[in-house]
């Protein structure tokens, strides 16, 4: 009975969606015609496809002229260098070595000196560092020569008052030994 029900219910909903499934479709279908003409190159574009294709072929064409043209002129341009060189002979080449040798003595220069300006530049912060710790050092000497001066003070201070005790105790024995004599 509950299917029977429920069925009853669910049919009516499924041919209104059906119904709106149709009218979609036919809505669908007559808007066809109308991509479809959209879709289809005209006369005018197929024409500006063909002009475009053409000038991308001219200016390959163009392109490929102008590459060769530019590999004849570097391999010119490498003769003429050379041609140079030969032109100028062994004094030329020698100077030109000479150019190369001071150029890699300077590059190695700067290097040794940049090396150079770290490590002073270490040694500087190293520096700072000892006069920091020389001034701490000489801050716990002056302390250390003060608590020193402090402490013999005190020791000859003790040292004199074991003197005085020493000598009354010398006193005494002597009162003593006196004492007993005269027993």
């Amino acid at each position: 009975i509950k299917s029977k029900k429920s069925l009853e219910v669910l049919i009516p909903k499924l041919k209104l969606e059906i119904e709106g499934f149709e009218t979609s479709r036919k809505e669908l279908t007559k808007l066809i015609p109308d991509l479809r003409s959209q879709c289809e190159v005209s006369s005018d574009d197929q024409e500006k496809k063909v002009e475009l294709a053409n000038k991308v072929q001219k200016c390959r064409s163009e392109m490929d002229i102008c590459a060769k043209l530019a590999d004849r002129l570097e391999s010119e341009l490498s003769k003429l260098q050379q041609d140079i060189l030969d032109a100028g002979g062994s004094r030329l080449k020698n100077q030109r070595a000479c150019c190369e040798k001071i150029l890699s003595d300077l590059n190695a220069a700067e290097k040794m000196l940049n090396s150079s300006k770290v490590e002073i530049t270490s040694a500087e912060k190293a520096e700072a560092k000892a006069k920091a710790a020389i001034i701490d050092l000489e801050g716990k000497l002056s302390a250390a020569s003060e608590s020193l001066e402090q402490k013999e003070a005190e020791f000859k201070a003790l040292e004199s008052g074991a003197l005085e005790v020493m000598t009354a105790y010398e006193q005494v024995k002597k009162v003593e030994a006196e004492k007993r004599r005269a027993l």
